[in-house]
């Protein structure tokens, strides 16, 4: 099955880190279809908009796709005049194209950064995000590996499906991590996450499981991510109430490593 990534482009190709996430990401790159999203000024602000420049950028990312092996044919251009604000626009795109992953690169990810942030000013947009979000960093030569967080809350198990679609044809391998006290009920959190993933068809071999006693989740995970080089961390964004063990993916946690993770990607589904 085809894959569609909405790829969120600004005019700075010194930071396409989405674009350059993708293009390593990916081995078998014609069944992905890219969109080239770029959010420009109003038209009361087309004074401090130069649509050539943002023209520009969107063929030098998709020169970049082009060069990495996606098909030109399986990548889209498209240029949208601001109309509620760069993040209510992309999240208004996001859900009408019906994409796989909006994907977020640093200019993406600092509009971003404030709804996925614990402000509850902002919860009621905040609820409208349904579909995965990858915010990326710069790469620095990342293994082909994933972690996998879960607490048993469906939003864990919403991204760790997620990732065994993206993966499916890919060469990837996962360790699906549950930080908390080994017990029946850790083992049962990390069993369902891995059969979200097995069915997508990704091999049973290419997964590993973890279970990290520890009281502080963030610091754990981090730590995991840096120690095994990984190129995403994917996690479920959770409420106090979903789950067990009292949802550690909630707000706090998952801010924390939002904010601090340092290279490769983060996958989000809430």
């Amino acid at each position: 099955m085809n894959k569609h990534l909405l790829v969120t482009i600004s005019n700075e190709p010194s930071a396409f880190y989405g674009i350059r996430f993708v293009s390593f990401f990916f081995s078998v790159k014609k069944d992905v279809n890219i969109t080239l999203f770029y959010v420009g000024p109003s038209s009361k602000e087309q004074n401090n908009f130069n649509r050539q420049e943002a023209t520009e950028a969107q063929k030098l990312a998709a020169e970049l796709l082009a060069t990495s092996g996606f098909p030109p044919s399986n990548i889209t251009m498209k240029i949208e005049e601001k109309r509620f604000g760069i993040v209510q626009d992309i999240v208004r795109e996001g859900h009408n194209g019906l994409y796989d992953a909006v994907v977020l690169g640093r200019r993406g990810y600092l509009a971003f950064e404030s709804i996925l942030g614990t402000s509850t000013s902002r919860e009621i947009l905040e609820a409208r995000i349904d579909f995965p979000v990858w915010v990326c960093k710069r790469l620095t030569l990342p293994k082909r590996h994933i972690i996998v967080a879960t607490d048993g809350s469906e939003a864990s198990l919403r991204i760790a499906d997620h990732v065994g679609f993206m993966i499916k044809e890919e060469d990837h391998t996962v360790t699906v991590c549950h930080v908390g006290t080994p017990s029946e009920q850790s083992q049962k959190i990390i069993e369902e996450a891995v059969e979200a993933i097995l069915a997508n068809g990704v091999e049973k071999e290419r997964i590993t499981t973890e279970i990290i006693p520890a009281k502080k989740p963030a610091e754990v995970l981090l730590q995991k991510m840096k120690e095994t080089n990984a190129a995403v961390m994917a996690i479920g964004r959770s409420k106090a109430k979903e789950g067990t063990l009292k949802g550690w993916l909630m707000g706090s946690c998952s801010s924390k490593i939002l904010s601090d993770f340092e290279s490769g990607a983060l996958w989000i589904s809430k």
